[in-house]
C-alpha cells in the first residue's frame, strides 16, 4: 500500500510540474503590431493659411501608410505644393512667391515635428523660374524653410540659363534667399566658350 501511495504522489507531482511549464510557456510576451494603422491611395493632406483660410501646403501621394502611434505618414510618389499668400499688394519690382512644387519618389511626414523629408529623384520647381534637383530634401513647416544634409549635392537651373551647383542647400520655399556651400555657377556664355574650346 505504501508503494502505491508513493507512486501516486510522484505521478501527481509530475502533472503539476507539466501544468506549471505550460503556464510559463503561454506567459511569453506577445509581439505588438508595428505596421501601419491604415493605408490610403491617392492621398491628400491640407494645411491652411490663417489669414485667408486657403490651402497653404498640400501634400499628395499615390500610396500613404499612416502610423498613428508614431504620428508619421509614409508616402510613395509624393508631391508637395507650397503657396504663399500676402495681405498687401505687391510693390514695384517686388519678387513674390506664387507657387512651389516638390516631387520625389518617397517621403515621410513627421506630424508632431511639422517636418517633411523627401527622397529619391527630388525635383523642386518654383513659379519664379527656378528648378532644383537633389536626392534628399527637408521641408520644415515651423521654420518655413527647405534644406538638405551638409554633404548633399544640389543643382539649380535658372530661367536665364544659369546653372548653379553646390552642397548643403538652405532656402525659403520660394527660393528668394538661396544659400549653398561650394557654389559653382555656369552661365550660357561660359558654357559656349567651353564647347568652342573643346571643338577646337
Amino acid at each position: 500500500m505504501k508503494y502505491i501511495l508513493l507512486i501516486l504522489s510522484l505521478f501527481l507531482l509530475s502533472c503539476e510540474d507539466k501544468e506549471f511549464n505550460a503556464y510559463r510557456i503561454t506567459k511569453k510576451k506577445v509581439k505588438t503590431y508595428t505596421g501601419p494603422s491604415s493605408v490610403h491611395y491617392n492621398f491628400a493632406q491640407y494645411a491652411y493659411d490663417r489669414g485667408t483660410n486657403k490651402p497653404k501646403v498640400i501634400v499628395k501621394g499615390e500610396i500613404a501608410k499612416i502610423f498613428r502611434h508614431k504620428s508619421e505618414i509614409h508616402l510613395t510618389k509624393a508631391t508637395i505644393f507650397y503657396r504663399k499668400y500676402y495681405a498687401k499688394k505687391a510693390k514695384k519690382k517686388e519678387r513674390r512667391v506664387k507657387l512651389t512644387q516638390l516631387t520625389c519618389d518617397r517621403a515621410i511626414i513627421y506630424e508632431r515635428k511639422k517636418l517633411f523629408i523627401g527622397e529619391g529623384n527630388v525635383v523642386v520647381i518654383s513659379r519664379n523660374g527656378i528648378r532644383l534637383e537633389t536626392k534628399k530634401i527637408y521641408y520644415d513647416e515651423r521654420e518655413n524653410k527647405l534644406y538638405t544634409d551638409p554633404q548633399e549635392r544640389v543643382v539649380i537651373y535658372n530661367k536665364n540659363g544659369t546653372i548653379t551647383r553646390g552642397i548643403y542647400l538652405r532656402t525659403d520655399p520660394g527660393f528668394n534667399k538661396i544659400m549653398l556651400d561650394r557654389k559653382q555657377t555656369t552661365t550660357p556664355e561660359t558654357k559656349k566658350k567651353k564647347q568652342a574650346m573643346g571643338a577646337s
